[in-house]
């Protein structure tokens, strides 16, 4: 499958008889932070998806951590960060739409919008140092609006204020326990 975006690798692949789309985030150099313009090429691939042609979706990432979240450079004012909270809403809209299952194939950091890609998805998997966490309040942006309504439906309300406000790490385990739809594995 051929794209234009150098921050992103398409392709499909087979497990047995079930065919994935595979979307791998393809910077580690900047921990697969995504340029808006690559969410909005997610989107669009994941959009596109009716599930005559594969039967899952598979979004993981390339190097050492899942995603740590959208790049900031992208967000230089008030006006890019409301950008890009609407940006971020279309691409968890369109993982929850999807035809298919979504599965996240996580390790290391899952920070912001690979949070967020982690909330859209049906199945979080997960290895033992994979870390999940909303770092924007500390580092004084607003939390994209959607993830507020999205994750005390999935962790619960008082959870979900507890990583909303705080912006702590959270362990992969402590994720699952708390409902995220998730499984671990250990390699």
């Amino acid at each position: 499958m051929d794209i234009a975006d150098e921050y992103l690798t398409v392709d499909r692949v087979a497990f047995g008889t079930v065919s994935a789309l595979r979307l791998t985030l393809s910077r580690p150099d900047k921990l697969n932070a995504l340029p808006l313009a690559t969410v909005r090429t997610l989107t669009e691939l994941v959009t596109d998806v009716t599930g005559d042609e594969v039967d899952a979706v598979v979004v993981g990432g390339r190097g050492d951590d899942f995603c740590a979240g959208v790049d900031l450079a992208d967000m230089p004012d008030g006006d890019a960060v409301v950008e890009g909270g609407r940006v971020m809403h279309n691409l968890v809209e369109a993982l929850r739409s999807c035809p298919v299952p979504v599965v996240t194939a996580t390790r290391g950091r899952a920070f912001g919008a690979g949070f967020m890609l982690c909330l859209g998805g049906d199945i979080v998997v997960a290895t033992e140092d994979t870390v999940l966490g909303l770092q924007e309040v500390n580092l004084g942006i607003p939390v994209a609006g959607y993830v507020t309504a999205v994750l005390p439906r999935a962790v619960g309300d008082h959870r979900a204020r507890d990583w909303l406000l705080t912006g702590r790490e959270v362990s992969a385990s402590e994720a699952s326990d708390a409902g995220m739809p998730s499984s671990r594995a250990d390699a």
